[in-house]
């Protein structure tokens, strides 16, 4: 008792070749069951394989993996070793670029010409930045104009001169005992003090360094 119920509703139909041809011609053929027919002693052509058609292709000897002699499609061991190799560089059209942590050179992997790009990193192209544009450094010395906005105060204290609020004086000084009075001292120049080195500092953001490729041609 059959225990695949896919081989239960197999058919095998046993035809004459001229009873096949028949059916085939009035499409009566069930493409869900087996044709079988006896052997033939006269030469069968096999159709050629279509996008439609189930049939043959024929292999030619050429070494050329875009060879089409005679309507055959190349099968030597060259030629698809050769057809292998266009595939892997049609993968990288000119222009792409190749990343690895591994140094092996992308033209011993696929083929072209690779220019290699070093002390560099990869920035998005945009209508301010066009594709193949370069630009930025890594590190930068701050100019004047750089420095943020910022303000220097001198506290209240002794001996320093500053408006009187309510007076009709323009300054006076504060004493240091107490109370306002006109200066009768020596003034002091107040400075403040300077700072830094003027040292460039580092523009470069946490990385991981590749190895990277840029295919020319």
């Amino acid at each position: 008792m059959a225990t695949d119920t896919k081989l239960d509703s197999l058919v095998i139909n046993y035809l004459t070749q001229a009873q096949y041809n028949n059916a085939k011609r009035e499409g009566t053929l069930n493409s869900n069951q087996i044709y079988m027919t006896p052997a033939s002693s006269s030469n069968y052509t096999l159709p050629a394989a279509t996008s439609s058609t189930l049939g043959g292709v024929k292999l030619s000897d050429s070494t050329s993996s875009t060879s089409s002699t005679n309507g055959g499609v190349a099968a030597t061991p060259a030629a698809v070793k050769a057809a292998i190799a266009e595939a892997k560089l049609a993968a990288w059209p000119i222009g792409s670029i190749y990343m690895s942590v591994n140094s092996t050179s992308p033209a011993n992997l696929f083929g072209g010409t690779w220019e290699r790009i070093s002390d560099t990193f990869l920035f998005a192209a945009s209508s301010s930045y066009p594709a193949g544009s370069t630009g930025g450094e890594f590190a930068h010395t701050l100019t004047q104009s750089e420095l943020p906005n910022y303000s220097l105060s001198v506290t209240n204290g002794s001996n320093v001169i500053r408006s009187k609020t309510g007076s009709t004086a323009d300054a006076y000084v504060q004493t240091q005992s107490s109370g306002w009075g006109i200066p009768n001292w020596e003034s002091k120049t107040v400075t403040v003090a300077s700072g830094g080195s003027g040292a460039a500092h580092n523009n470069m953001p946490p990385y991981l360094s590749v190895w990277m490729w840029k295919r020319t041609r």
